[in-house]
């Protein structure tokens, strides 16, 4: 079952499409060639058998035709089965849509990062290598402008970079661009946001809207922050003990997922402590 981070970063690239091909050409320095559309396709793939795979999102950058193919692939953490399906979906892509493809794999973890850069020995000389965009490689927005310009963006910087000395810059950043996506999407990003902080940052994030509130025109920011972060930071709790699940490898249950999202702020702590040294995911509610 895909975790919630997984969903939610995944989000990101389904609400702005044009956010897969801006980072491989803009970050990793992919060639992109022009287009005129990004539309969401298919992400269903099946071989001649009768076996299905089916990746997390594919994007298809569309001219007059088919003029190249992403498939992104949100990994929380090491799966050596995706080492087989990656070169297939490129392939297959390639096939269907007849024009280049490729895989663009997105991690919040720089270990997962490594590990999926790896190349992949597809046998005799033939080698496969993913694009891999690691919490190292997304660009640092501060910039409020360029947070509503680029939400998603913004919200992904946070994301990686919530817990560094420009935490709660790149936070506030975020927070100023969520005014341009919708009600659903906004509760989604903001616990995103407040999830990848830390401490430290939260507390700046806090005083920067508290000292710029005349300037801070999101509504649903305001009212946020207008009722204290307590919420927000069990939001933010819950959020954070699914991340570390996913790390570890684990896929909670529905049910634990509920139970998670449901608990108090001293239930959420003294599972975040016994996460890291449990054996199985079952410890954390014992």
């Amino acid at each position: 079952m895909p975790s919630v981070l997984h969903e939610a970063i995944l989000e990101l690239f389904r609400s702005r499409t044009t956010l897969a091909p801006e980072l491989l050409r803009d970050v990793l320095g992919v060639p992109v060639p022009d287009y005129e559309r990004a539309v969401s396709v298919e992400s269903t793939f099946t071989e001649l058998v009768p076996t299905e795979y089916t990746a997390d999102l594919v994007i298809l950058l569309e001219d007059d035709e088919p003029v190249l193919g992403i498939v992104v692939e949100v990994q929380l953490a090491r799966d050596p089965d995706k080492l087989y399906s990656w070169p297939f979906y490129a392939a297959s892509l390639r096939a269907r849509h007849r024009c280049p493809a490729t895989v663009l794999v997105v991690t919040p973890s720089a270990a997962v990062a490594e590990w999926a850069a790896a190349v992949i020995d597809l046998g005799g000389p033939n080698r496969y290598r993913p694009w891999v965009l690691g919490p190292s490689l997304v660009p640092l927005i501060t910039d409020e402008e360029e947070a509503l310009s680029a939400p998603e963006l913004g919200v992904l910087s946070a994301l990686a970079h919530g817990r560094d000395q420009e935490g709660a810059a790149v936070a506030f950043a975020a927070m100023v661009g969520l005014q341009r996506v919708d009600d659903n999407t906004r509760s989604v990003y903001y616990d995103l946001i407040m999830a990848s902080l830390s401490e430290a940052a939260r507390k700046g994030l806090e005083a920067m809207v508290q000292s710029r509130k005349h300037e801070y025109i999101s509504d649903f920011a305001k009212e946020n922050f207008a009722r204290g972060l307590q919420e927000g930071r069990q939001e933010g709790q819950a959020l954070a003990l699914l991340t570390l699940i996913g790390h570890r490898g684990w896929a909670p249950t529905p049910e634990q997922v509920v139970l998670i999202q449901s608990a108090t702020e001293e239930e959420l702590t003294a599972w975040l402590l016994r996460v890291v040294d449990a054996d199985r995911l079952e410890q954390l509610f014992l």
